[in-house]
């Protein structure tokens, strides 16, 4: 089966690519330049694709100036549009898109499973919503369509704990204000685990909250990991600091979002990594070597 990826450079997309050729598929990694060049380029690797997996988005973990923003915006919700317009136009469709979205379409205030109504409607919140309705617009060419809600991605070679492994290993982690905001989060092996359940239709066609079954805190999130490497916790970062970095970027850092897989579990999905500490652990431990 060939399954056509875009995003594949990315941490999850490296992680994706090598995975799933380890399993035997074939990867056809789509470079981002050739979405956005008018060539015949694009058409031929997804008329080649049983499948596309759709990864693209630049890091939201920068200062919200308006260029970035609208690089935010463009690298997903664009870059999706144009993908499903070239797939309209192939004889031979591929039969299903598995793309990523995020938790941040849920609003702060509330626990959300994927029935939730209590949407965002900040600048985030109107990104991941716009995402989702032009993936979902594969399905007027009868196509398959799985969208992941991604959470915190822990891996040990990438994302979040790449940039602060360093900084706890020196015993400079700390807490984010009072540490008390929610991170929904899900282990990289788990994500892994869930898009090898839609290409295998183990789980049918739908919106999914790609996390772990038990949301943890800043502030647990922040012990545990400075715990599992025998380091202190000694400081907090005050928003304020954040801010004068990252601008209204900075609201991704502290923001508080609990969010449950309820439909995975439905379906029977099984986490190896359902909380933080083992999740940490595990990520830990691999970083040793």
């Amino acid at each position: 089966m060939k399954i056509a990826v875009t995003g594949a450079n990315g941490f999850i997309g490296k992680e994706l690519t090598k995975h799933l050729e380890n399993k035997g598929f074939t990867c056809l990694k789509i470079p981002h330049q050739i979405i956005y060049e008018k060539s015949h380029l694009l058409s031929d690797t997804l008329s080649k694709a049983d499948i596309v997996i759709n990864l693209a988005g630049s890091s939201i973990q920068k200062r919200w100036t308006r260029k970035n923003k609208l690089d935010i915006y463009r690298s997903r919700v664009h870059t999706t549009r144009i993908l499903i317009k070239t797939v309209s136009e192939l004889l031979q469709r591929p039969k299903k898109i598995i793309s990523v979205s995020a938790i941040g379409i849920y609003d702060t205030k509330n626990i959300h499973d994927e029935y939730s109504r209590n949407l965002s409607y900040d600048y985030l919140g109107r990104v991941a919503r716009d995402w989702e309705e032009a993936t979902l617009f594969a399905k007027n060419y009868g196509i398959e369509v799985y969208i992941l809600r991604l959470g915190i991605v822990l891996g040990s070679s990438g994302g979040l704990i790449k940039k602060l492994l360093p900084l706890f290993k020196a015993g400079l982690g700390a807490t984010i204000a009072n540490g008390k905001q929610k991170m929904s989060f899900i282990h990289i092996e788990d994500l892994l685990s869930i898009f090898t359940f839609a290409i295998e239709n183990k789980i049918p066609e739908g919106i999914y909250n790609a996390v772990a079954p038990h949301y943890t805190t800043n502030k647990e999130f922040s012990k545990t990991f400075a715990r599992q490497l025998n380091r202190p916790l000694l400081f907090s970062v005050p928003k304020q600091l954040l801010h004068l970095i990252y601008g209204q970027g900075a609201s991704v850092l502290y923001s508080s979002q609990a969010v449950i897989p309820q439909a995975l579990i439905d379906n029977q999905f099984v986490f190896k990594y359902e909380n933080i500490e083992k999740a940490l652990c595990d990520i830990v431990n691999k970083s040793r070597f």
